[in-house]
Formats: structure tokens, C-alpha cells, sequence
């Protein structure tokens, strides 16, 4: 009876319809890119300009995949797979945006546009829940609590946020939540695809595993990769990391933000090294710096540095590596390679805008004497 009251062309449309088929065009154009550029920070090396701008494309295209998953699910009849599909959409945006967030700003702490974009979050999934116990829709439901409890903790974090001893390095949040997003992408385009691939006499739980398989082994990998930054940032007389264990990925992230890091990050105090070209020649005058910090240096004529690191920088903060003329490297200082660091810096061309020199109007006056007298005329203004 709701349905009725809304306005056409909502929950009304053909799936041939012209709207519908663009938008659903610009929805699968989306998400077959982020599948792809979601690949390239996992596998590439990390740090890179490769990894960031993916990194990038990747979170666009997780925008304009919830965004057209909103819309499709406005202008077709509700159906419980739309449903729930638009939810794992939502879901998988908000994962992807939070951890770029704490890797594009190097911090876990949230500012307040992140507690808004939380909170407008946090509503819109408690409207999927009542929509899903409305519509009996359990897994729509269960897809707007894991949106409140995700969304929901960050806004509570930014409003009262609490002092810890070993806050939480950005980097886990970052790789976290962002490879939570790609398991519930992924999962989505197995769960979409998954009746044109298995026969039509596919046994019942083949369905399932579609739903459960990317879940588990996500998570494996992800375990994976938390004990590893936590053994490269934990200093050597730690006790070894803790397990995120082997359980459905989405609720092992709903957890996290809650628990810091298992210790306090160490940096190394000093670097040194080599900055060369591609062909190994060495780059004079290169510069070296921690993104966002404030600290860096400058490379001797034969290209050596050696930078001094203060306390405030830690293994998950970033160095950069650039000369004029030359395309600039970044690394995480967790991934930089063994000492002393040898950068190569592939040569770039750098395009200049045009610079016009144009002379403005002329300045006369009358110097001299009533009997030697002549006229002057400059640029510039004359003094008196």
C-alpha cells in the first residue's frame, strides 16, 4: 500500500526500459572496473603512484556502483535480490571511502566530515533494517546492521572519541576495510553470475558457497596480512600477533576499530641511501621527505642522502623521492627496500604552462633645467 502512494516512475520501470538500461550500464561498466583496479593495489607494490591512483579509481568506482544501485532499486519493482544486492552496494562503499580516508590523511582519527558522511551512513542503515523486517527481507536486514554497526562505531568513535596508549597505525584500517569492500564486490558478481555459470542441475548448495567462498578465503588473506604489518611494526621482544581467525570477514571488521594495535610502531631514526636514474646513474639534488610531515632532505651531487627521523614518524608513514624532470617515487616506510635504499627515478617530461610578458603603459615626465630640459619615458613608475 506504501508502494502505491509513491509518485511514478518509482518501483515502476520495465528492466527495458531506457533509464534502467542506462543506468544498469553505468553500474556494470563500474563495477567490472573496480574489479580490476581493486586488483592492482593488492598485487603491485605498495606505496607507489600505481597503487594510489588505483586506490583511487577503485573508491570512484564504488561510489558510482552504490549510487546507481540506490537508483536502480528506486526505478524497478522491489524485488528481494535488488534488495539485497543494493545493500551489499551501500556496504561495500562505505568500507571502501572510510579506509581510503585513513590512507589518504595517514591517520585513523576521524574528522568531522568523516563523522557526518558516518552518521548520514549509520541512517541509512537503520532504514534497510526496518525496510528489511518490513519486507521480510533477512539478508537486506542483516546487510543494514552490519552498515550501522561499521558506520555506526565510527560515529561514536568521532563523537566521543577515548584516549588509548597504542592508538591503531591507518594502515590497518586502510587494507581492512578496503579489502572488506572488494569481498562483498566480489561476492556480489559471483552471486549476480552465478546462475550462468553452474548448470541447471547445480545442487542447492552450490548457490551458497557462492555467497560463502570469497568470504572465507578473503579472510585468510587479510589474517594474513595483518600478522604481517603487526611482525614489521612490532618491535623484535613482542609477543606475536594475535589472530584475526578464519570467520566471516564483515563481522571481524565490525570488531576492529575497537581493539588497537597489539604495540606501540617503531620507526628506524636514520636513512640512508642512493637516488639514481633508470640507468643507475646517480641524481644530484634529489629530494627526499615523510609525506605530511614536515621532514626531509636533499641529496649530495653524487645523489647520497641520509635523513634523520624524528618521533613522530612511524613505519606506516610515507617517503617520497622526486627531482625536476624525473617521475617521483613514494613508499611506505614498512616497504621500503633493505638498507641502505637504492631509488630508481624513471625519467619523466614536465610540460610548463605558457608564461606571457607583456610591457604595461608607458610613464613620461619632464627632467631638467628651463633651459636644458627633455622628456623620459620609462616602464617603470618614476620616483619624485
Amino acid at each position: 500500500m506504501l508502494l502505491a502512494l509513491l509518485p511514478a516512475p518509482f518501483f515502476a520501470l520495465a528492466a527495458t526500459a531506457l533509464p534502467v538500461r542506462m543506468v544498469l550500464g553505468l553500474h556494470i561498466a563500474a563495477g567490472a572496473t573496480s574489479l580490476f583496479a581493486g586488483l592492482v593495489p593488492m598485487l603491485g607494490r605498495k606505496g607507489g603512484n600505481t597503487h594510489v591512483r588505483a586506490g583511487r579509481l577503485y573508491v570512484y568506482c564504488m561510489i558510482t556502483v552504490a549510487t546507481t544501485a540506490v537508483v536502480l532499486c528506486l526505478l524497478q519493482p522491489l524485488t528481494i535480490g535488488r534488495l539485497m544486492l543494493t545493500g551489499v552496494a551501500v556496504l561495500s562503499f562505505y568500507l571502501s571511502f572510510s579506509g581510503w580516508r585513513a590512507a589518504r590523511r595517514h591517520s585513523a582519527t576521524l574528522l568531522t566530515s568523516d563523522v557526518v558522511l558516518a552518521a548520514v551512513t549509520s541512517v541509512v542503515g537503520l532504514l534497510m533494517l526496518a525496510a528489511g523486517v518490513w519486507l521480510q527481507a533477512v539478508l537486506f536486514g542483516f546487510f543494514g546492521v552490519l552498515i550501522c554497526l561499521f558506520a555506526g562505531l565510527d560515529t561514536v568513535h568521532g563523537l566521543r572519541p577515548r584516549p588509548v596508549s597504542t592508538p591503531t597505525p591507518w594502515i590497518f584500517r586502510h587494507f581492512i576495510r578496503l579489502g572488506g569492500s572488494y569481498i562483498a564486490t566480489f561476492t556480489a558478481f559471483v552471486v549476480v553470475n552465478l546462475g550462468r555459470w553452474l548448470p541447471t542441475d547445480a545442487p542447492q548448495w552450490a548457490g551458497l558457497a557462492g555467497w560463502i567462498a570469497p568470504t572465507i578465503i578473503g579472510t585468510i588473506f587479510i589474517t594474513r596480512t595483518v600478522r604481517w604489518y603487526k611482525r614489521r611494526l612490532q618491535p623484535a621482544s613482542a609477543t606475536a600477533a594475535r589472530a584475526v581467525g578464519v570467520v566471516p570477514l564483515l563481522l571481524v571488521l565490525a570488531a576492529w576499530p575497537a581493539r588497537p594495535a597489539a604495540a606501540q610502531a617503531t620507526a628506524p631514526r636514520l636513512l640512508a641511501g642512493l637516488i639514481t636514474d633508470a640507468a643507475g646513474q646517480p641524481l644530484g639534488y634529489a629530494t627526499v621527505g615523510v609525506v605530511g610531515q614536515g621532514v626531509g632532505t636533499v641529496a649530495d651531487e653524487h645523489g647520497s642522502f641520509r635523513l634523520s627521523l624524528p618521533a613522530t614518524v612511524t613505519p606506516t608513514d610515507s617517503l617520497r623521492f622526486a627531482l625536476l624532470g624525473y617521475a617521483s617515487r613514494t613508499w611506505s616506510l614498512v616497504a621500503l627496500p633493505p638498507a641502505p635504499v637504492t631509488v630508481a627515478l624513471p625519467q619523466a617530461s614536465v610540460s610548463l604552462a605558457d608564461v606571457a610578458v607583456r610591457a604595461r603603459g608607458l610613464d613620461s615626465a619632464r627632467i631638467g633645467t628651463h633651459r636644458y630640459r627633455t622628456n623620459l619615458q620609462t616602464n617603470f613608475a618614476l620616483g619624485t
